[in-house]
């Protein structure tokens, strides 16, 4: 081989062992990465041995208790939280959180609880409209509660004062009946309202009672007589005293006419005695009528709007219930569904939507709810990461303060903080995925650094025999030179 020959197989030789150097510092520096990446994958694994996630108790299975993921739903929807407590969401400015639904019927609605009920399918009626009698006693009984807590006593006298006879419901508004009578009695003409049910319109007789009076001689005598509405709402000890009936205190009756009675009645304005306590007219012609103690009245019928005059919450709550029955009996009956448990959860969310005021996900309500996307109230790590950073709040009703309390994640009683066994599960499994591709690409590494190695070892080899040829044919070179 010539000189010349051997240097071009000398530097394509060398090239080649530099090659096979470069590759293996390049794989050296890949399993170094690869290293680097083991660790970083055992890092997150052993964190994610560490994994928490919050669960709301919702109920046992026998002596097992069952959670579920801490939700925006899962913890404000009706009765899904074991301990019973009804649970509200808040953003930073003291606004409920509620679904679009919620809002949109508050806001199409505002200032109507029932329209508020209706709106979700719900109503405050519960009488039966086939029973005529129930229902009628129930709305008047309802509408008497209210009035009182307002101050306005079924009993009163006067246009605004005056007891309910007859409920209507005209054009969406509650309405009443009322019936003023002008009486004439000795003379005097005087004005009342008249009460009525189902046999018609009536006064009221006072009661007979037994009075103990103190005579001149030092004792004590018991005497039949009467209070009027007046002495009775005073509390006075005056009475009015009847000559005509006596008292017997053995037998505890009195006596009138001749016979005895258990009960007797008397009607102020003539001191007419009677057996029973309504006095009921009689019709005589246009607006005359005349009680069975020989009062002739001119009765007058009149209607007027019913208006909420309350300044309370518990006042609103009367009325309120009190126009949802009688708009009930107004139309027949109802296709919404009562259920007191579910009115009552509604009513708290209304009232705080009242005081505090609301937002939805989006801010605003949204007309069409469908058009809404509310997949943020499902999702658990939103919700947590939201109450985590003070976006939002949670609290519960207090039945003994009849209001919302305040609370947090960490210390409510119905919310722990337990292994993500899923997170853990899909981390190992993960893990395993990463650790088995690298132990795979660590064995390829090796092979191919194998290969080079034992491809340099060649390389070198045949780089000292060319090595060799070229120093021969060096000397024999000088030999032939030197002879010449």
């Amino acid at each position: 081989m010539g000189i010349s020959a051997s240097q071009g197989k000398l530097l394509f030789m060398t090239a080649r062992i530099s090659n096979n150097e470069f590759q293996q510092q390049s794989i050296a520096f890949s399993k170094q990465r690869m290293a680097d990446r083991a660790s970083l994958v055992n890092e997150r694994y052993n964190e994610a041995l560490n994994a928490t996630k919050y669960q709301i108790l919702t109920g046992f299975n026998g002596v097992v208790a069952n959670y579920e993921d801490l939700t925006y739903n899962m913890l404000t929807s009706y009765n899904s939280v074991s301990s019973g407590r009804q649970y509200i969401v808040k953003d930073n400015k003291g606004k409920i959180l509620v679904p679009n639904e919620i809002a949109k019927a508050f806001k199409n609605n505002n200032g109507d609880f029932n329209k508020f009920l209706e709106a979700l399918g719900y109503t405050q009626s519960d009488v039966n409209v086939n029973n005529a009698d129930e229902t009628e006693e129930a709305i008047h009984n309802a509408w008497d509660k209210y009035l009182v807590s307002v101050g306005e006593s079924i009993d009163n006298i006067g246009d605004l004062n005056s007891h309910i006879l007859n409920i209507e419901w005209m054009k969406g508004y509650p309405a009443y009946k009322t019936a003023m009578a002008t009486s004439l009695v000795n003379g005097n003409t005087a004005t009342e309202s008249l009460y009525k049910d189902n046999k018609g319109y009536y006064t009221e007789r006072a009661t007979v009672s037994a009075f103990t009076i103190a005579k001149e001689d030092g004792t004590t005598e018991v005497v039949a007589g009467y209070q009027t509405q007046e002495q009775i709402e005073e509390k006075s000890d005056k009475f009015q005293k009847l000559d005509n009936v006596t008292y017997n205190p053995e037998t505890k009756k009195y006596s009138y006419g001749g016979k005895e009675y258990p009960v007797l009645y008397v009607n102020p304005k003539n001191q007419a005695i009677n057996e029973t306590k309504n006095d009921y007219l009689m019709f005589k012609s246009g607006t005359t009528y005349l009680s069975d103690d020989g009062i002739k009245y001119d009765v007058n019928a009149r209607t007027y709007a019913l208006n909420y005059e309350g300044t309370t919450k518990s006042q609103r709550e009367l009325y309120d219930y009190a126009c949802a029955i009688t708009e009930a009996k107004a139309n027949g009956g109802t296709n919404l569904t009562h259920d007191p448990a579910m009115v009552n959860y509604y009513r708290n969310i209304y009232n705080e939507m009242l005081s505090c005021g609301y937002t939805t996900l989006t801010g605003e309500v949204e007309e069409n709810s469908g058009n809404v996307s509310e997949t943020n109230f499902k999702d658990s790590q939103w919700f947590v990461n939201q109450l985590k950073s003070g976006k939002l709040t949670i609290a519960y009703f207090s039945t003994v303060s009849k209001s919302f309390v305040g609370t947090t994640i960490d210390d409510d009683e119905a919310i722990v903080e337990k292994e993500d066994k899923s997170k853990i599960a899909q981390a190992e499994q993960e893990y395993n995925t990463q650790m088995d591709k690298i132990e795979h690409d660590e064995k390829m590494f090796d092979m191919e650094l194998n290969k080079l190695e034992a491809e340099h070892q060649a390389l070198t080899t045949e780089l000292e025999s060319i090595n060799k040829v070229i120093q021969n044919n060096i000397k024999e070179s000088f030999k032939t030179f030197g002879n010449a």
